[in-house]
């Protein structure tokens, strides 16, 4: 039986075949760790995957096997330096941390004026792992790390 496409989050993969994609398909035969996973607008089921060295691929659900035997810490240091190439560090207040099933919490960045809504699936805490709404309370400070295309959408980094 397959797996949605959010179970596989967080798990290790082995590419069993390079998916038809023009954005950085995962070359077949690689191992690779699911950093995200989801549903497009035509309901292909696609994973972001990383290998060891923390290069980022795309591919989907049906060219993926799940690979239980392997030890995750091989990840680790390629996990980190995609956290450091393609997220930054951000620190904020908590202003509005909602009960499930709410995907998101209401921030207050510590050099922004304005409070947003940020995706809980988009923040990594300092060990580069995904937070849950658990981790949080309201009027509380966090330092986490969001993806940069996040960063930019709440004003805190300029668009080059």
């Amino acid at each position: 039986m397959m797996m949605a496409p959010q179970e596989y989050k967080n798990t290790i993969v082995e590419v069993i075949k390079q998916a038809k994609l023009k954005h950085k398909p995962a070359p077949k035969g690689i191992y690779a760790y699911v950093v995200s996973a989801y549903v497009n607008s035509w309901g292909t089921q696609k994973l972001v995957v990383i290998d060891r060295e923390g290069k980022e691929y795309c591919t989907t659900l049906f060219c993926v096997k799940a690979c239980e035997d392997i030890d995750k810490a091989m990840f680790e240091d390629g996990l980190k330096r995609w956290i450091a190439n393609t997220h930054v560090p951000v620190v904020f207040e908590t202003k509005i941390v909602p009960h499930a099933p709410k995907k998101a919490i209401y921030c207050k960045f510590i050099n922004k004026k304005q409070e947003y809504w940020v995706p809980i699936s988009v923040i990594k805490n300092e060990n580069c792992e995904s937070v849950s709404l658990k981790d949080f309370k309201v009027d509380t400070c966090y330092s986490c790390f969001i993806p940069v295309w996040t960063a930019k959408k709440v004003g805190l980094v300029t668009p080059t």
